[in-house]
């Protein structure tokens, strides 16, 4: 185990994952929150690198580009998952020098739109 690895990524994914909530809290509907289940929850979960190593992906090609290993790159639970992935276990993993600076930019971003958001609500 990597503690200083498991105690950074913690409050890192903490804040991107409450902010990407606040964000799908904002902008989506109550009426529409099984729609939301189904067309962002669930996908993003099952892209999320928790049942296979997103490496696995390589092997789906469309004329030789792996385009759904592209496609999950934009999933910020990919690099949650490897972030957890480098510091539990011994396994391969994404690079942490990849991991760190695109969950920071995940987690600005997210936490700027959900507050944009947010604010956005209180007003109207």
């Amino acid at each position: 185990m990597h503690w200083p690895v498991l105690l950074t990524l913690m409050p890192l994914t903490s804040i991107m994952t409450s902010s990407l909530g606040l964000i799908l809290g904002t902008r989506i509907s109550p009426r529409n929150i099984s729609v939301m289940f189904g067309f962002i929850i669930l996908p993003m979960t099952f892209l999320g690198g928790t049942y296979y190593p997103w490496t696995a992906l390589a092997a789906i090609k469309v004329g030789g580009f792996p385009w759904l290993q592209t496609l999950v790159c934009i999933n910020p639970l990919i690099y949650v998952t490897e972030g957890f992935r480098a510091a539990l276990t011994t396994l391969p993993h994404m690079h942490l020098y990849i991991i760190y600076p695109v969950l920071t930019g995940f987690c600005a971003l997210f936490l700027w739109l959900g507050t944009r958001g947010f604010y956005r609500r209180v007003l109207s």
